[in-house]
């Protein structure tokens, strides 16, 4: 029967195996502020993050994440590659192919999955508000960027006072935008043939 080997642990998992008391010692050692209060969790993190700082050589810096943006890149290119022309040297710069933002896409019929959400749910609301308001004429259609706003105003009421009671802002931030992408102009559409037809 063969045995299986064992792994070595990581750093994280042995550190992870020792009690709080010996993690509290070892980030004294380390003159880690705040250690005292730290969870072990924190203080695996605040170990780990200290002991690479001190593996570090000195005078080196930590190098930094990239932002995303795209350097500027020129080569230079005889004009008889360019031309078929010798003798002349000239800069050329590359193209740099950039990134699009990521377009939104049809879902059930509808713009985008958010759209269709909210017809989901607030169809009948929306019904009912605009008939409420504006009553059943044919003569809605002219106002369909009118009502749009409405019905976005009037979601953004609905989600303020349901989130209100949560506390939890990334929520909110989350529904924010998720709103932000509703096509309001296609639901108003939608809304007025339902009421006109």
């Amino acid at each position: 029967m063969a045995t299986k080997k064992k792994t070595p642990l990581g750093p994280k998992a042995q550190l992870m195996k020792k009690s709080v008391d010996q993690l509290k010692r070892k980030a004294k050692q380390l003159k880690i502020q705040g250690y005292s209060t730290k969870k072990k969790e924190q203080l695996v993190n605040s170990i780990m993050m200290a002991e690479a700082r001190a593996k570090r050589k000195p005078g080196t810096r930590k190098k930094k994440a990239a932002t995303g943006t795209v350097k500027k890149v020129t080569a230079t290119v005889t004009m008889a590659q360019k031309r078929k022309m010798p003798g002349r040297a000239t800069t050329v710069k590359p193209k740099v192919k950039m990134r699009r933002p990521m377009m939104a896409q049809s879902y059930n019929g509808w713009t985008n999955y958010e759209t269709w959400l909210i017809n989901m749910y607030f169809d009948q609301t929306f019904i009912d508000y605009v008939t409420e308001q504006y009553g059943t004429d044919a003569s809605l259609y002219s106002q369909d960027y009118a009502i749009g706003d409405e019905l976005h105003n009037l979601v953004d009421e609905i989600s303020y006072d349901v989130l209100q009671g949560d506390g939890s802002y990334w929520i909110s931030d989350l529904v924010n935008k998720s709103l932000n992408d509703v096509n309001w102009r296609e639901l108003a559409n939608s809304t007025i043939d339902s009421i006109v037809d």
